[in-house]
């Protein structure tokens, strides 16, 4: 199995959501999660921006920035 930060971003989310109170509570908060991955440069259509990602990068964005 290959490794992707969205699917860490992914258990961090569902960790939080599960373990902080204030999530559970009326009204509820809600949660965004996303991973920065920095001096990544995107190349649509490989590496973390492949299609076989497209899932899981959809609901857990992958940020890129650099210098």
């Amino acid at each position: 199995m290959v490794t992707h930060p969205s699917r860490q971003v992914k258990g961090t989310h569902n960790y939080l959501l599960d373990f902080i109170e204030e999530f559970e509570k009326d009204p509820p908060l809600s949660l965004i999660s996303c991973s920065y991955c920095h001096n990544y440069s995107r190349r649509d259509g490989s590496g973390l921006f492949d299609p076989v990602w497209s899932n899981i990068v959809r609901d857990y964005p992958v940020l890129q920035g650099g210098c």
